[in-house]
């Protein structure tokens, strides 16, 4: 569709308007035409509207030309103007163009119009397109100079050889330096050496490959002297006919990037040198729990391969009964977002042992750059088998003070052999302990005790004799001189040494072998020189390390133990002897005062005199009561005191079966006392007066009645009691006034054991006794 062409026409002649309207109708481009007679209606069209092309008619009666030629360019500075005219000269034609006018056309030759207005047409686009470029070039400058002059990058120009021909202002505050110290100056003097090459191998590139656009980075001289970071980006301008002219750049100041970059790879270099070397493992395992990475410490450490390790699930490493709890772990981190402590767990390596680790995880999964969870690891075994180990010494002690309080309760009859053997069991397991007797006078050791030998035996029954209790061993003399040592020898030779060479070696080895010994100790139960006998540890494999000091000292203690109950059986035989003896003595001192009762008891049957007669009896009694207790005394197991309970039994007993009461019986109430002897026999010739003169003198002419005999002990007293319930005492008798031996003899007594007597006599007689217990 063809471009509309719009014509105002100031005309007053509405004919001579339709006769050129008329006429533009042969144009190729339809012209749309309007008409204003005023130029206060041009002024008022023109606000609204501007035309492609304007005609002026010369002469408008009351207006001058130049009212709407002025007013038209008012509105319209690059407006094309047609003057047309029935009688215009051509002065006013010249002074119409010099005014603004484009072109004239005589209104009697108005068939050139069309020609002058398609022309004047063109013009008029033509015109307005090159100002409108203009406009755009002029505001296009204006922008690029505003960006140059405020663009924090550098824009310069430079020949292929690097001098600089153009740089933007903005160097100042970026190079440090103006744009006219740098202008004309080569590039070259301002890169740092060391890129000196690479910047040169960067223009021989530029202009090699045309008009392909590169970048390089390197360092520039600011203008205090050091050293910035540069990114420039180059393009090579070449003509039409591919002539090369200058290197456009754009650069830019990358020096905190490049800080920022140095630092980055500084660190990462860091951390990857601490991850490398670190003792402790670094490792990212999947959700699913399966191992994306471990550090090589993992590996060092474990033995695996990254084939053994990497895309399998972290759990099948663990050991089985920390297998489940892990796994709950593992799960609750995923659900957290912070650091969680994994309890202590074991983890299988490559050959087969099992390691102690502790580990820390960090759920990074909604981390893109990471997605796994971070599980940082220490090998704590050291540590666990220390603890182990020291809770196995505090153990070992533990058991030692035991087992010395042990020895200290342990009885003469006791096995202090087998003793030996049961606490060295405890306190080593996964060992065969032996202890041996040492007989000086064979000088031959002989097995007491023995435990944890069944392993050692079944090797040792395809070859020798199994070890049993009572085996006997003849060791050498080197071997004898070992053990009076009093230490604690780690046989080297095994149980070749052990053994004194009763079996060959090579059986010796290989038993040691087949049942997994690793250690064996010796040491002999020594004190003060003399050689008890000795102990054998033989450790297996699983058997915890010896305390050479703890296990040294409990040997040491047993010695003492074994020297002591030596001494206690030397003692106690020799106590047995004395005890032997004593009883002997007391036998025969008893046996003594029978003979005496005896003889004083022949004497009184060859008397005549009554008087006489009653008192060798009464001495007989006396002689009989002192034999009573001897008699206990070498009866009883304890050769110090006696039951009094028992003694007085027998002694009323035999004072009723010498006096023969017909009507008086003895009613005894006595607790069961244990009274040493030099209390025992004053008591009993007290008890024997008083029971005695109860019989003779309490119930005249066969009167019936009771004799009280009462034994109390009452802490630091022993209470005696004889009571009867006959005519009761003289008066003189109970004023203590008594000239009779008996009474003389119990006085005399009591005073000689220190002690106090109480007589009553009111319907009875009551004598009471206090003495020391």
């Amino acid at each position: 569709m063809q471009e509309h062409i719009s014509v105002l026409f100031c005309e007053d002649s509405t004919d001579d308007f339709l006769l050129m309207k008329l006429s533009l109708q042969h144009l190729e481009n339809p012209v749309l035409c309007e008409r204003v007679q005023q130029t206060e209606t041009l002024r008022e069209m023109l606000k609204s509207q501007l035309f492609d092309l304007y005609i002026l008619d010369y002469d408008i009666p009351g207006y001058h030309i130049y009212d709407f030629l002025d007013i038209i360019k008012s509105y319209d500075s690059d407006a094309s103007v047609i003057v047309v005219s029935g009688t215009i000269t051509e002065e006013q034609v010249m002074k119409a163009l010099e005014r603004g006018a484009s072109d004239y056309v005589m209104k009697d030759n108005l068939q050139r119009l069309p020609y002058a207005v398609r022309n004047e047409f063109i013009n008029s686009r033509t015109r307005r397109s090159l100002k409108t470029s203009r406009e755009k070039a002029g505001k296009t400058a204006d922008l690029l100079r505003v960006y140059l002059e405020n663009v924090d990058d550098i824009i310069c120009t430079k020949s292929t050889d690097g001098t600089i021909s153009y740089v933007s202002p903005s160097c100042k505050d970026v190079f440090g330096i103006s744009d006219e110290e740098l202008v004309g100056k080569s590039y070259l003097d301002f890169v740092h050496p060391d890129d000196h090459k690479l910047m040169r191998d960067f223009l021989e590139k530029m202009v090699g490959e045309g008009g392909t656009t590169r970048s390089i980075q390197y360092r520039f001289q600011h203008g205090e002297g050091y050293f910035i970071w540069l990114e420039t980006k180059a393009r090579l301008v070449v003509d039409r006919r591919m002539n090369t002219r200058d290197l456009i750049c754009t650069s830019k100041n990358i020096t905190k990037v490049k800080n920022a970059e140095q630092a980055l790879a500084a660190s990462e270099k860091r951390f990857k040198v601490l991850i490398e070397n670190s003792t402790d493992i670094f490792s990212l395992v999947g959700s699913d729990g399966n191992v994306q990475y471990h550090s090589p410490a993992f590996y060092a450490l474990t033995g695996y391969t990254e084939r053994d390790a990497l895309n399998k699930s972290a759990f099948e490493f663990l050991h089985v009964q920390d297998r489940e709890r892990m796994q709950k772990q593992f799960n609750e981190a995923l659900e957290s977002d912070g650091t969680l402590q994994l309890d202590v767990y074991r983890f299988r390596t490559a050959d087969g042992r099992f390691l102690y680790f502790e580990s820390k995880i960090n759920n990074q999964l909604d981390d893109p750059d990471i997605n796994a969870v971070v599980v940082s690891t220490r090998d704590i075994t050291k540590r666990i088998l220390s603890e182990q180990q020291v809770a196995y010494q505090e153990h070992n002690i533990e058991k030692l003070s035991e087992a010395t309080i042990g020895y200290l309760n342990l009885s003469v009859s006791d096995n202090h052999y087998d003793y030996i053997g049961r606490q060295l069991t405890d306190i080593i397991p996964h060992s065969v302990v032996v202890v041996n007797r040492f007989n000086e006078e064979d000088n031959v050791l002989v097995c007491e005790s023995l435990y944890g030998i069944e392993p050692l035996n079944k090797s040792i029954s395809r070859y020798a004799t199994q070890i049993t209790k009572g085996t006997v061993f003849t060791p050498n003399q080197e071997s004898t001189e070992e053990l009076r040592s009093g230490k604690l020898i780690h046989l080297q030779q095994g149980l070749y040494k052990l053994l004194f060479g009763m079996y060959p070696k090579r059986v010796c080895d290989y038993v040691q072998d087949i049942v997994g010994i690793r250690d064996v100790y010796s040491m002999g139960l020594v004190w003060k020189g003399k050689l008890y006998g000795n102990v054998v540890i033989i450790a297996f494999e699983k058997a915890p390390r010896v305390n050479t000091g703890v296990i040294q000292t409990f040997i040491s203690v047993a010695s003492v133990a074994l020297q002591r109950k030596q001494s206690e059986d030397v003692l106690l035989h020799s106590l047995q002897e004395k005890e032997v003896m004593l009883k002997e003595i007391h036998h025969r001192v008893k046996n003594n005062l029978q003979i005496v009762s005896s003889l004083l008891e022949l004497q009184t049957f060859q008397l005549q005199d009554p008087a006489v007669r009653l008192l060798f009896s009464e001495s007989q009694t006396r002689v009989r009561s002192m034999a009573m207790v001897h008699e206990k005394i070498y009866q009883s197991n304890d050769l110090a005191s006696i039951n009094y309970n028992d003694y007085l039994e027998q002694l009323i007993t035999y004072l009723f079966e010498s006096y023969m009461p017909k009507n008086v019986n003895p009613v005894i109430e006595a607790e069961n006392i244990m009274v040493n002897i030099d209390t025992a026999v004053p008591l009993g010739i007290i008890v024997n007066e008083l029971v005695t003169n109860s019989l003779k003198y309490a119930f005249p002419n066969g009167n019936q009645g009771k004799i009280y005999i009462t034994m109390r002990d009452s802490g630091d007293k022993l209470e005696l009691v004889v009571e009867d319930d006959g005519v009761g005492l003289p008066e003189a008798v109970r004023n203590g006034n008594s000239s009779t031996l008996g009474l003389e003899l119990v006085h005399a007594l009591v005073q000689q054991l220190d002690g106090e007597i109480a007589i009553e006599s009111r319907e009875g007689t009551r004598f009471t006794i206090l003495v020391d217990n």
